[in-house]
């Protein structure tokens, strides 16, 4: 082999090798590439994904916000429509007319009046709302402060207490917040519970240092087993040291009997607030 020879066999083989590494150097950046773009994708599908596990807990969060403010803003309208009802009461009475056959007459625009009134000048004041009020522009809240308004200005008593009929027509949402303003007058620091997932407490009741889970129920047949149940079980998940059950009606005798059994309170809407408390065991 010449000097030639020897010299263009060493090029070709030098070349050979440079190429080999460069397409190695080319396969890894292309590896590398394809690496880093699938990293990436799966960190977008990762955030992606967590946003939308996340979102929904954001929304239940709003939505179980936006259920204690109208727990407690309609808590405060039944306070505010029992504070004010003996006047509510003359003012209904006064667009009532009987003439001499008996025959009644019922000035239904100027009571919406009045009504109207009452909610612009104290409701809405002492509540905070505003024209841009989100919880006041939802017509069905609107109309449950309406309806409290004219339940406890149309059945007050002259003594200012609601009777059983004023109650039976409360619906049960009514009944709660009539129990929770019945507590409170009696001294008790009152949170009335969700409208879903309660555990079976429609009220959760505190006075010094003790608490009471409270379920109420307002219908016409006698109370079973059931809301017993109910209440007993909620007692622990609230942490209670007393449960109660509290009812327009009256109580079958096996819930009596179940009652006793698990120290579970009994008692009908007009004791309770004479309610004694403690409540004593076994009734």
């Amino acid at each position: 082999m010449t000097q030639e020879e020897f010299e263009t066999m060493v090029f070709w083989t030098a070349a050979g090798v440079a190429l080999f590494f460069l397409i190695l150097i080319a396969m890894f950046i292309a590896i590398f590439a394809s690496t880093i773009r699938s990293r990436r994708r799966e960190e977008q599908w990762g955030a992606e994904e967590w946003a939308q596990l996340v979102a929904p807990s954001k929304a239940e969060e709003r939505e179980r916000r936006v259920a204690e403010e109208r727990d407690r803003a309609l808590s405060q309208v039944v306070e505010l429509a029992r504070s004010h009802a003996i006047v509510l009461s003359r003012k209904y009475h006064a667009h009532v007319d009987s003439d001499d056959y008996g025959t009644t007459d019922f000035n239904l625009e100027g009571w919406r009046k009045d009504i109207d009134y009452f909610v612009e000048r104290v409701v809405r004041q002492a509540l905070g709302f505003g024209k841009n009020s989100t919880l006041w522009s939802d017509a069905r809240f609107r109309q449950e402060v309406y309806n409290i308004i004219v339940i406890i200005a149309t059945n007050i008593s002259s003594q200012g207490e609601l009777g059983s009929e004023e109650i039976s027509k409360m619906s049960g949402y009514e009944f709660e917040h009539h129990c929770a303003l019945l507590l409170r007058e009696s001294g008790f620091e009152v949170t009335v519970t969700q409208a879903s997932g309660d555990q079976g407490v429609d009220i959760v009741a505190k006075k010094n240092g003790d608490v009471m889970a409270v379920q109420c129920k307002r219908q016409e047949s006698p109370v079973g087993n059931k809301a017993v149940q109910e209440v007993s079980s909620g007692r622990r998940h609230y942490g209670a040291h007393y449960a109660v059950v509290v009812t327009n009606s009256t109580f079958t005798q096996a819930a009596k009997e179940l009652a006793r059994t698990n120290d579970v309170f009994l008692c009908h809407v007009s004791e309770l607030g004479s309610l004694p408390f403690p409540p004593k065991k076994g009734q």
